[in-house]
């Protein structure tokens, strides 16, 4: 059965991208569900086991990109 619910949080102000990600991640795990989180415009999504500098690498490449609605999604780590 997929998952019907995520949880919504907010990073402070300042903080490092590979911080935020690691965070996020670390939530989703313990949660057991995905986080998202509107960091500077893009949408990080976090999910359990994914891959914090997999998620910031997104977020650059989303910055980059320059999309109306940028959505960063990191990668399941491996291991």
């Amino acid at each position: 059965m997929g998952r019907t619910v995520h949880f919504t949080v907010q990073c402070y102000g300042g903080t490092d991208i590979h911080d935020a990600a690691a965070e996020l991640i670390r939530l989703a795990k313990f949660l057991g569900v995905s986080v998202h989180c509107d960091f500077n415009g893009v949408l990080l999504m976090a999910r359990p086991g994914d891959d914090a500098g997999a998620l910031a690498a997104a977020y650059h490449d989303e910055l980059l990109r320059g999309g109306v609605h940028p959505i960063a999604v990191g990668e399941v780590a491996r291991g």
